[in-house]
């Protein structure tokens, strides 16, 4: 059987641009999504190539099952890639100000960028110790439109794929960061430099940006 890579939020732009790409590859795919409606573009795909699993990101034994569905499924999995979507959604809601941050929202951002990323993540690294993980984050909206609460999300993967790298020789962690850019060239970036540099890289952040018009890579 061919490479087997695990994508998370196939129903975002970017997600589903990298899936697309992989399954049109010949790449099998793990989806894992908290939606179990199938996405139209990969209802044709046999289960061969394509397994779509439900997974709650408010639950570590959701973390484990998707693993485990994936690995009973295909056998193994070659690679892993978690994807961190934000909109700016906190500003919209409050003007900006994270005063007027109902509880329920911050608990929702945890839950969906913080907690269940998390449990993932641990779970791979407890059950595939020498998997590759790439952390994509993606701002649809500019910079200024982050709210602080998705700041500190940001930066606090940043800094905790450099210190699991740090910490554990044997872990492959990488992230990417972009704001504002068409998904589809993002998509294409982080194929290409995932190919190119990822196994020679731990702990580093790859950002790209349209205004200045290359890559930049930030240690």
């Amino acid at each position: 059987m061919g490479k087997v890579i695990l994508v998370t939020d196939t129903d975002t732009p970017v997600g589903y641009e990298l899936a697309k790409r992989y399954t049109q590859s010949g790449i099998s795919l793990i989806a894992a999504a908290d939606s179990e409606t199938v996405i139209e573009s990969f209802s044709s795909l046999s289960k061969e190539t394509y397994l779509q699993v439900k997974w709650s990101r408010k639950s570590p034994i959701s973390a484990r099952n998707v693993i485990l569905s994936g690995l009973n499924h295909f056998k193994h999995i070659d690679e892993a890639i978690i994807i961190q979507s934000f909109q700016g959604q906190d500003i919209k809601n409050n003007n900006g100000n994270f005063g007027n941050t109902q509880f329920s929202e911050i608990d929702s951002i945890i839950d969906a960028e913080v907690k269940g990323n998390l449990f993932l993540i641990k779970e791979l690294i407890h059950n595939l110790p020498e998997l590759p993980l790439t952390v994509i984050q993606y701002c649809e909206s500019g910079i200024s439109d982050i709210s602080p609460l998705e700041t500190l999300v940001i930066n606090g993967f940043e800094n905790f794929i450099k210190s699991l790298a740090g910490h554990n020789r044997e872990t492959v962690i990488n992230g990417f960061f972009a704001a504002e850019v068409p998904a589809t060239e993002y998509a294409d970036y982080i194929i290409k430099t995932i190919k190119d540099k990822i196994d020679k890289s731990r702990g580093r952040i790859f950002r790209y940006s349209l205004r200045q018009g290359i890559f930049i890579r930030k240690h």
